[in-house]
């Protein structure tokens, strides 16, 4: 009977009217998932641009990425695999074009160099990586060949860039996987290589959402190859509305199963704007995906718009960085939507339920999350409004009471940092306005990190000639980016310098 009374007295802490004071009750006892991160995919050929742009410009965008307790502070990157087909917005080159290249594989491309300047930042980021597509050697995606060309892939990582990959979508993008082929040639060839370590996660997929679960259910074997479960769109896409009807919410047994749950690619809209599909809309995003359905890692396509306007999907992301013969980048407001949750908690943080809900029943405009480190009695809460809202925090015993920190954004000026509160037994009111992100949090440290304001925007300079002759052989040259199979620098047998198509075979999507 006492369980039952806690958890309606928790309940009540939550359920108010847009005219009534909400309280968010903390309690360092109150149970809850573990919070994993919130990430971004770089993959589709979305990044490219950046790894052209002069080195300090170059530096800040990847510090407004990565860098912990300065920007987006992102705390999982995941990196296409790739394959030479286009995958969004153009072709990312393999590591092995051909069946010969395995036995010793090329670090082609700029994803590897990504996750090494991430890590670079942040030693503690999480490293993923996932294939949009095959090369034509690779034939059936679910046989030893493609587990080969997998465990390659995090040769290259180690051997060029000293780089431990710590996880493997073991899928294809959107396209699912073969539970059977992970068991008998992925997992073994992971093991067999050094990578007993790498953990995976399935089926990386946009439909046949949660039906995994009755696999792993059947299957012992099954479930313990799969540490975690992740899906695209949990929520849908279109209309990109935060009630909208069409979402694809946690079924029960997924929720009840304790395998963690991932949104592994989500919002795919452009950080430029406030309202609409912008960054409010992400944060109010990130905060239903775990109030309702236990999602406790969340990734965004993609951490930086790298891509020419004239190409499908320009100006997605969190920040602009796609002319780099200027040197211009823009921070867009969603680096700072993220940063209201990334600069706050750290993945081992743990959720408190009770202190997660919303509002209003009828709508997730306004949300709240609440999490609390276990080891130091730390804590933060997120809120995302709607309507103008009166909150009351009450700070429950084995959590941290001192001053309350308190962050701001909305549409006119985006993470500021307030006057800190003072506690009052224990609790601190509040009214806060419509239409904004706040952080409430015993924690410090967290900076809105700025370089001054970057070069002026220019045209691409035209006329422009290039005779690649600054180029060794295999270089991917500046300026240029494949849509369709893998361009490199290539030697005349004569003398001189060229731009050449190495992709042997159409491979597959």
């Amino acid at each position: 009977m006492k369980k039952y009374l806690r958890c309606f007295a928790a309940m009540l802490f939550i359920v108010s009217d847009i005219n009534a004071q909400t309280t968010i009750s903390l309690n360092a006892n109150d149970k809850g998932r573990v919070f994993e991160g919130i990430g971004a995919v770089s993959a589709g050929a979305s990044s490219r641009n950046l790894v052209d742009y002069p080195e300090k410009q170059r530096a800040e965008v990847l510090d407004f990425l990565f860098k912990p307790k300065f920007g987006a502070g992102f705390q999982h990157l995941k990196v296409e695999i790739g394959s030479g087909e286009n995958s969004t917005c153009g072709s990312e080159p393999s590591h092995a074009i051909t069946r010969d290249e395995l036995l010793d594989p090329k670090p082609r491309g700029y994803e590897f160099w990504l996750m090494a300047e991430a890590r670079k930042r942040n030693p503690n980021i999480i490293l993923d990586c996932l294939p949009w597509g095959y090369p034509a050697w690779v034939g059936n995606r679910f046989s030893q060949q493609s587990a080969d060309w997998f465990v390659s892939f995090l040769e290259v990582a180690r051997k060029y860039y000293g780089l431990d990959m710590n996880w493997i979508a073991a899928a294809q993008n959107e396209n699912g996987t073969d539970l059977n082929w992970i068991a008998k040639y992925l997992r073994p060839t992971l093991d067999a290589h050094g990578f007993s370590k790498v953990k995976l996660q399935a089926p990386d997929d946009d439909s046949e959402y949660w039906q995994i679960f009755d696999q792993l259910e059947k299957n012992p074997e099954y479930n313990h190859l799969i540490d975690a479960v992740g899906y695209h769109y949990v929520d849908g896409r279109e209309p990109w509305e935060i009630d909208q009807k069409a979402g694809h919410a946690a079924t029960e047994k997924a929720k009840q199963s304790g395998k963690p749950l991932w949104a592994t690619e989500e919002w795919s809209q452009s950080g430029q704007e406030w309202g609409g599909k912008g960054a409010l809309y992400l944060a109010r995003l990130m905060n239903k995906l775990y109030t309702r359905d236990r999602i406790t890692k969340y990734e965004i396509w993609c951490p930086v718009d790298g891509i020419y306007n004239q190409i499908i999907w320009a100006n997605t992301g969190a920040i602009q960085a796609d002319s780099p013969w200027s040197g211009h980048y823009t921070v867009w407001p969603s680096v700072w939507a993220l940063a209201h949750t990334t600069q706050f908690v750290q993945p081992g943080w743990v959720y408190m339920d009770a202190a997660c809900g919303q509002f209003d029943a009828d709508t997730w405009r306004g949300s709240h999350v609440a999490m609390h480190d276990p080891k130091t009695g730390d804590w933060s809460v997120i809120i995302v409004t709607g309507e103008k809202r009166k909150v009351k925090l009450a700070i429950g015993k084995g959590l941290k009471n001192g001053p309350v920190y308190l962050w701001k954004s909305t549409e006119k000026e985006q993470f500021i940092s307030q006057k800190p509160l003072r506690l009052n037994k224990n609790t601190v009111s509040l009214m806060l306005e419509p239409d904004a992100i706040y952080t409430l949090t015993s924690t410090t440290g967290q900076t809105k990190g700025t370089f001054g304001t970057p070069p002026a925007s220019e045209s691409f300079p035209f006329p422009y000639t290039e005779n690649f002759n600054s180029y060794t052989p295999g270089q991917t040259p500046r300026y240029f980016s494949d849509q369709k199979g893998t361009f490199e620098t290539y030697q005349y047998p004569n003398g001189g310098m060229c731009l050449a198509q190495i992709v042997p075979d159409q491979g597959s999507l």
